[in-house]
């Protein structure tokens, strides 16, 4: 009984902890993203031209609900979540501008593909970068940059500043931090030139 007094926002809470709890290598986290966090993220996507924005470790769709506020009618939101019970929740978003897909990181290039997408112009990630093999992520971030467009941009949340490795792979790395999320974050920001 005491669960159905629980808020909407509070249930997405708790199942979001039993999912990082289950599975902390694979989602990363143990709470949500913040409002202030998911802004801060998308930040660079603009609000007013058409993009194709491609989403790793969507997780619920937090920040994807963030992008579908922001972007425009004919853009796209390509976002890829591996966890099954986080992805149902991400497939539930009802905005023909989306496509989910419970897959990995690694079948970024068939998804693509498959949607005859070449090029992107944003790339943001909640993937848990900083647990996984250093060579891996250095490899599929080296690739997946060419996939960016100029003038676009990539954004990753991290709970540890790593700005370095960023700009070896990117050139450019700027570091925001955002302490009002639980547990303050930091979002690293690299521009496509």
């Amino acid at each position: 009984m005491f669960i159905h007094t629980f808020s909407s926002d509070m249930k997405k809470q708790l199942d979001f902890l039993i999912q990082g709890v289950k599975n902390i290598k694979e989602v990363g986290a143990l709470t949500r993203s913040g409002p202030i966090l998911c802004k801060k993220m998308i930040s660079p996507v603009p609000s007013d031209k058409d993009v194709i924005v491609v989403e790793l470790g969507a997780g619920d769709g937090v920040i994807t609900r963030h992008l579908l506020k922001k972007i425009t009618p004919n853009s796209k939101v390509i976002s890829i979540e591996l966890n099954e019970k986080l992805y149902i929740k991400l497939n539930s978003i009802d905005d023909q501008r989306l496509h989910a897909f419970n897959d990995t990181i690694e079948n970024l290039d068939k998804i693509l593909l498959d949607l005859g997408i070449e090029k992107i112009d944003y790339l943001v990630s909640a993937i848990p970068f900083l647990i996984m093999d250093n060579d891996f992520v250095s490899a599929f971030l080296n690739k997946y940059k060419t996939y960016i467009k100029p003038n676009g941009a990539f954004t990753q949340v991290h709970y540890a500043i790593k700005r370095k490795f960023y700009e070896e792979i990117f050139g450019n790395a700027k570091v925001h931090f955002v302490p009002a999320n639980v547990p303050p974050a930091v979002v690293i920001e690299s521009k496509i030139v």
